[in-house]
């Protein structure tokens, strides 16, 4: 997977598209648009709910190889999917994982976070 950001940000869009159709596509979807309705009362164009949220989690995790820790990270808590929240946050997240562990993170070897085996 390519870190850099324009493409970390068009991979993610195209996960959330995947998750919640929108008429015109990830087009249509702006970097920084909350992707939940929030306490603020500030619209989201996605409008994902909480099983949405956790699908977005998984398929980041297997789009970007995330290791179960980072998975774990975004899952576990509230503050976890508080990094899910608009577009540019995912791409700041992932680039920050992807930085961490020096090259872009492929599929990851031994057990995914959804407990299947996976190879390299």
């Amino acid at each position: 997977m390519d870190s850099h950001p324009d493409a970390v940000r068009e991979s993610i869009k195209n996960i959330i598209v995947s998750i919640k159709p929108l008429v015109e596509g990830f087009d249509e979807l702006a970097d920084d648009a909350p992707l939940f309705s929030d306490a603020s009362g500030r619209p989201s164009p996605v409008n994902l709910d909480s099983l949405d949220a956790l699908d977005l989690a998984m398929s980041i995790g297997d789009e970007f190889g995330l290791d179960n820790d980072e998975f774990e990270s975004l899952v576990a808590s509230d503050e976890g999917f508080e990094k899910l929240r608009t577009v540019n946050d995912i791409t700041d997240l992932i680039l920050a994982f992807t930085q961490r562990g020096g090259e872009a993170a492929g599929p990851t070897v031994g057990i995914d976070p959804r407990g299947k085996e996976v190879s390299p």
